[in-house]
């Protein structure tokens, strides 16, 4: 640790010289009477903050986004009836990633149901059903397990 320590110390005399002449761009000097004082400079907000590799790639709806990584990686399967042992049916995929993504996104059943075509009553019954706490957290560790 100590000569990590020193390597450090070694470099702020370099640091401190590209500052001062201006050669970090990161870091605005300003200067009084009596004290020099420094500032990060952040970009400003309208310069996008991604990367240009992204603008390269086509956009897609999350719904679209849930459906791949669910044929990927079937976690769609981890979410199991609150009766599950009662129950042999297999959820409606579509409904059930619609309640995903209006639970998670807050937008509510309702206007899922509004902008989807799937009825509110379908809606909350699958939600009712298989968005417990225990079927979400199966599915969290079932998704974990294919990162």
């Amino acid at each position: 640790m100590q000569g990590f320590q020193k390597q450090l110390e070694a470099k702020f005399p370099s640091v401190n010289q590209r500052i001062a002449n201006g050669e970090n761009k990161h870091i605005k000097i300003r200067e009084t009477k009596k004290k020099r004082h420094w500032t990060l400079l952040y970009p400003p907000e309208d310069e996008g903050v991604n990367h240009p590799f992204y603008s390269q790639l086509p956009g897609i709806s999350i719904a679209d986004l849930l459906r791949f990584v669910a044929d990927k990686t079937g976690f769609l399967r981890a979410f199991t009836h609150v009766l599950d042992r009662f129950v042999k049916q297999e959820p409606d995929p579509r409904e059930l990633l619609a309640c995903l993504v209006a639970l998670s996104t807050n937008m509510g059943l309702w206007k899922m149901s509004e902008v989807s075509g799937i009825s509110y009553a379908s809606l909350l019954t699958t939600a009712r059903n298989y968005l417990g706490l225990s079927a979400s957290g199966n599915a969290a560790h079932g998704q974990r397990s294919h990162q």
